[in-house]
């Protein structure tokens, strides 16, 4: 019996594993006793799961942009880990940020807030947010400004435009 332990136990460990990702598409948007701007305060943090599953929920975030031409598209922001001390203005370039990364906490929420800075295509700073990743869903709502690649047509996705071009070539 003793040489099946190692795999009882990694067959639990699977099926939670399972478990929190289904417990991620719950389609509740803010977290209960949350308040403050939505994943712009740490009061109000994005929820998530499962700390790994942060770093889905922002590889999901995509902001607009608009062409001289008047065409729209939807490009995935870049990221980097920081704290709640960050005050680099928007519109600093990624290469410029030295700060360090930790995690913020609040009464309400509770400890490990992570915070990031979200940034465009060009490495300018788009926006600073929260995640909070020891939740029992994970939020379906996007920060003000930004967008869940789910929410947005497939054909507008820059992602999707890249991996369609990369096919014909």
């Amino acid at each position: 019996m003793k040489e099946y332990l190692p795999l009882i136990i990694g067959s639990l460990v699977i099926l939670l594993w399972i478990r929190a990702l289904k417990k991620g598409k719950s389609g509740k948007s803010e977290i209960s006793g949350s308040f403050g701007d939505f994943a712009f305060s740490k009061t109000n943090p994005v929820a998530v799961s499962n700390v790994i599953l942060i770093y889905k929920y922002l590889d999901s975030l995509r902001y607009s942009y608009t062409s001289k031409s008047g065409k729209l598209v939807y490009f995935p922001v870049q990221y980097e880990r920081t704290s709640e001390h960050d005050n680099t203005p928007i519109g600093t370039s990624i290469e410029d940020f030295k700060g360090i990364a930790m995690g913020a906490n609040s009464e309400n929420i509770g400890h490990n807030i992570d915070v990031f800075n979200l940034y465009d295509i060009h490495g300018k700073k788009l926006a600073l947010i929260y995640l909070h990743g020891y939740q029992n869903f994970t939020s379906s709502k996007a920060p003000n400004g930004f967008y869940l690649s789910t929410n947005i047509p497939e054909e507008l996705d820059a992602n999707n435009f890249m991996d369609k071009l990369s096919e014909k070539v």
